[in-house]
């Protein structure tokens, strides 16, 4: 327990939004800027499920001709630009490719004519956009420029490539951080560590919601016309109602690789007894390279589960490109899939390929005003979250104004000057340009105190500032909340020792913790990578 913070909320709201992933982050942020009064909830931080386990590619839809969903197609690459717009020193474009051969959907003339028509589809890809912004068309390449990129793949009667280009987080985490501040700049109530617990139908008004602060433990209550659950198990209404879901989450597995095995991501079949056939991306980050993603229905992967699917992507090639000792994170997150599904053709084919929305008033249940969302897709999540508050507005008869979520940057774009009275040097400003440009004033201003535009210890990238802003300014209560999700440090794995030890004095100071809770954040972090532990 601990009394570092009082909810202040609104007797009422017009919505509740129960989940602060990427989709209940992107609602709020679109309710808000639309003119609707938002809290936004959850009870754990911000982001600390699925939404930050991913291959962190924003798709621009070219999988979707595969099934000749065209509309698919050009509304995944619509949202590709609108991500690359709202945030656009964290959002980047990816070279991409994917190895052509003599088989009749891999061909070069079947992928030739599916480039030329996703080009067609995206003729309007770089209208409006910074030329560091703009996505290029398809095309294909020969097989000498894909074996250059990559000469390690083993050839597998390659005769070519299809190059195209999608977009890259370079920090999912930070990017749900932005929507959810920026929702807050329009009035929203967002906190962490708070948990739903109950809700009573309050006639035209809506619901009466009891809520806990996790933190302190005590309770509240507000009421809201509309009640919208996009938690990470989308169960939140279901188990109150006492419904049966046919819905089961699987888990999502990737692989952090402390080294670069790939200068573009590339798409391969990878084969293995253990596992099955399955398409895998290897894509670079940083100075690391993503690898995934794996379905399993278990909570968790065994050891030998990870330990085949390492094996399964060295198989495809020519030597081992890594072992367990290389791999310095494993991003898990849980997907909803059909429970039928999963029977028939396992995890990987019964995952919802699109969100889907349940409206309560449509079930015995009644509830009008009351809705789950489960959504599937991180590059969607704006355009889910602008649907349904049309939707609202419209069935519940909400004034909203119009949507500018799509061509609006999610924060000010400061110029990061100061370089030469604070003494930055080239990285620490490469990283506040790239993940903190919105509040580079504030963090300039604690800079200019003590040593506080100093590096942090085993972190010569990140200024003392940095840390400091984060603690007092972000819903920053746990060294995870931190260390992972606030600073682009602990999701490509353990920080050093020293960085570790400053952050948590850091927070400890601010806090008042004392020795006893201090352990407990040690703890908590280390708990974080459990995961990893399993190949060690």
């Amino acid at each position: 327990m601990t009394d570092c913070r009082q909810l202040t909320l609104k007797e009422y709201y017009d919505i509740t939004i129960v989940g602060a992933g990427v989709f209940g982050a992107a609602m709020a942020w679109e309710a808000a800027h639309r003119g609707l009064s938002v809290l936004l909830i959850d009870k754990d931080d911000f982001s600390a499920s699925a939404s930050a386990n991913s291959l962190k590619t924003i798709h621009g839809g070219l999988r979707y001709l595969q099934q000749v969903d065209l509309f698919s197609a050009r509304s995944s690459a619509k949202e590709r630009k609108a991500w690359l717009k709202m945030a656009p020193d964290l959002v980047r474009p990816l070279n991409c490719v994917l190895p052509t051969s003599g088989y009749l959907m891999k061909s070069r003339l079947i992928l030739a004519s599916g480039l030329l028509l996703y080009n067609l589809l995206t003729l309007d890809r770089k209208a409006g956009m910074p030329p560091e912004q703009q996505i290029n068309g398809g095309k294909l390449i020969s097989k000498a420029a894909f074996q250059k990129w990559l000469p390690e793949v083993k050839d597998n009667q390659f005769t070519g490539a299809a190059y195209w280009q999608d977009a890259q987080g370079l920090h999912t985490e930070r990017l749900i951080y932005l929507m959810i501040n920026a929702a807050q700049q329009y009035d929203a109530d967002c906190y962490n560590y708070t948990k739903f617990l109950e809700f009573s139908k309050q006639g035209y008004n809506g619901y009466r919601i009891t809520l806990e602060d996790q933190l302190t433990g005590k309770t509240s209550q507000v009421t809201s016309r509309t009640l919208v659950d996009c938690s990470a198990n989308g169960r939140v209404v279901e188990k109150q109602l006492g419904m049966d879901d046919a819905i089961q989450y699987v888990s999502a597995v990737n692989l952090i690789v402390d080294k670069p095995l790939t200068p573009v991501a590339v798409g391969l079949n990878a084969q293995d007894e253990s596992i099955g056939t399955r398409a895998l991306f290897l894509s670079p980050w940083r100075d690391k390279t993503l690898v995934g993603t794996w379905y399993f229905e278990e909570a968790e992967p065994s050891k030998d589960q990870l330990t085949a699917a390492i094996t399964q992507v060295n198989a495809l090639f020519q030597k081992p490109q890594f072992s367990a000792e290389d791999i310095c994170h494993i991003h898990l997150g849980h997907l909803p899939a059909s429970v039928a599904k999963i029977k028939d053709v396992g995890p990987d084919s019964a995952l919802l390929n699109q969100a889907q929305v349940i409206d309560w008033s449509n079930h015995d249940s009644g509830c009008d005003g009351l809705y789950t969302i489960r959504g599937t897709k991180y590059t969607l999540a704006r355009k889910e979250a602008q649907s349904m508050i049309d939707r609202l507005a419209k069935a519940h008869s909400l004034r909203v104004d119009p949507s500018r979520s799509k061509s609006t940057c999610l924060y000010a774009s400061h110029t990061t000057d100061g370089e030469r009275d604070l003494n930055l040097t080239a990285e620490q400003i490469s990283l506040v340009s790239c993940y903190f440009r919105g509040v580079w004033p504030n963090i300039r201003e604690i800079a200019g105190r003590g040593d506080l535009a100093a590096p942090v210890p085993g972190l010569s990238c990140c200024l003392k500032a940095v840390v400091r802003h984060c603690i007092s300014e972000e819903q920053v209560y746990h060294l995870d909340d931190l260390l992972v999700r606030r600073l682009p440090l602990g999701d490509e794995g353990m920080p050093k020792g020293e960085t570790i030890d400053y952050c948590l004095n850091e927070m400890a100071t601010f806090y008042k913790w004392d020795f006893f809770r201090q352990q407990q954040e040690r703890e908590r972090l280390n708990a974080h990578y459990k995961s990893l532990d399993k190949l060690r």
